[in-house]
């Protein structure tokens, strides 16, 4: 998939998979033949801040429990984080009737997930405004491929 996003007013009306890829040459002689197989959806900001993750006898996952932007893609690995976390203790959680109080280790695991993605995510929407620092930062990582490597395992794998 081929995904465009971009900031208000950064690209003129009428919006469509075509004229936008007009703006990457490479990538368009590399699409020539491909048909597009959605139309335009979305809008954000997409910005949704939790005060808590969970509540007696309930517990929010996945893009529920938080969400910054779809640029990182990280919203499925924190809902499977999350499901698995989660599963691990809700045995004992369920037993102990699923208090706020009991599910605790839920609410700091996912929090500390959350924190690195958020981080991240802020990090790569500050350099899409500025493209002079993006072109260097990703000129940065493309001279050090470990230390993005390194980056990315610290958001993803923490």
């Amino acid at each position: 998939g081929v995904p465009f996003l971009w900031g208000d007013g950064l690209v003129e009306a009428p919006f469509s998979f075509q004229t936008l890829l007009q703006r990457f040459p490479v990538l368009e002689q590399r699409l020539a033949a491909a048909p597009e197989d959605s139309r335009a959806r979305g809008a954000g900001p997409l910005l949704r801040h939790v005060r808590s993750r969970s509540l007696d006898r309930l517990v929010l996952v996945g893009d529920a429990a938080g969400y910054v932007d779809a640029i990182t893609g990280e919203g499925l690995t924190l809902a499977l984080r999350s499901a698995a976390a989660l599963g691990r203790i809700l045995p004992e959680v369920l037993a102990q009737g699923a208090t706020r109080s009991s599910l605790m280790p839920y609410e700091r695991a996912a929090g500390a997930w959350f924190r690195r993605y958020s981080l991240f995510t802020h990090l790569l929407l500050t350099l899409a405004r500025y493209p002079r620092v993006r072109t260097q930062a990703i000129r940065a990582m493309a001279r050090s491929p470990a230390s993005f490597k390194a980056l990315l395992h610290w958001v993803v794998d923490g």
